[in-house]
């Protein structure tokens, strides 16, 4: 397995080759084994879209494990940093052969500005990365409202907290992103397998099985959602009075299921 350490990584900063930015979240993964269990979460597609593959230690693994995929035909590498666009780049170089037949396209942008459509993906595809703390969520968001058709499945790496909190049946952050996807949490990385070393453990969080139904009205829900929660350990009555003297109306948001709420906002749209 192939995986640029700890070593190297000083070696880079030693000669000035890079910069640790913390504003990028950049704390790049070095142990194998978890490595091994990411990639091993990656099933198939037509497309590989990575957020953030920062020297490429998840990019050089999952390219040998599909080498000889006929379904595999494009991978998108989404990096912000040009310092590391310039090291990963030369790591495809020695750690892909040439006889790669998939297309490899490296491309330098923050992934918030990232126009889907400018990719001109057609086939099923996937989203993948470790993602930055700073802005995990918001890149969730993003992918759940703007990426259509949706991704058939994403594996993302983001701090452990947050992933739990995303399985977290009460939560508003559960609710509003079940309407989107199935979502599923599996493998705790502590904060040791990073370098530098962040200050909180992370977590492998996979989300599948998207649906399919009109963005528009799936952001009207979400944003009832988020209206209900605004005083989440108040009735719902107090955060939407249009549900005063209605049975739900007089629970609190965190016991109210997410069918629950889409048929109290489909009554109340009416």
């Amino acid at each position: 397995m192939y995986t640029i350490g700890k070593r190297e990584i000083n070696q880079y900063l030693k000669l000035g080759r890079i910069s640790i930015k913390r504003y990028f979240g950049q704390n790049y993964l070095l142990s194998q084994d978890k490595i091994r269990a990411f990639i091993n979460k990656l099933s198939e597609v037509e497309n590989i879209i990575e957020i953030g593959p920062g020297f490429g230690n998840l990019t050089i693994n999952y390219l040998d494990r599909f080498k000889n995929s006929d379904i595999l035909k494009k991978v998108f590498l989404i990096e912000i940093d040009k310092e590391s666009i310039d090291i990963l780049k030369e790591n495809i170089e020695l750690h892909v052969p040439k006889t790669y037949k998939q297309e490899i396209h490296i491309i330098q942008d923050d992934f918030l500005n990232i126009d889907f459509e400018k990719l001109n993906i057609t086939d099923e595809y996937a989203i993948i990365g470790a993602l930055p703390y700073n802005i995990g969520k918001r890149i969730v968001n993003i992918i759940n409202e703007r990426f259509l058709p949706p991704p058939k499945y994403c594996v993302f790496i983001l701090q452990r907290e947050v992933v739990d909190k995303y399985l977290d049946e009460e939560s508003f952050l559960y609710k509003s992103s079940s309407l989107f996807a199935t979502l599923k949490r599996e493998d705790i990385l502590k904060k040791d397998c990073f370098f530098p070393i962040p200050n909180v453990d992370s977590r492998i969080i996979i989300l599948k099985d998207f649906n399919t139904t009109d963005r528009v009205y799936l952001k009207k829900i979400t944003n009832f959602m988020r209206k209900a929660y605004k005083y989440p350990n108040k009735k719902l009555s107090n955060n939407i009075h249009e549900t005063k003297n209605t049975e739900l109306g007089e629970k609190r948001p965190k016991d109210i299921t997410v069918k629950q709420f889409i048929s109290l906002y489909s009554s109340l749209d009416k």
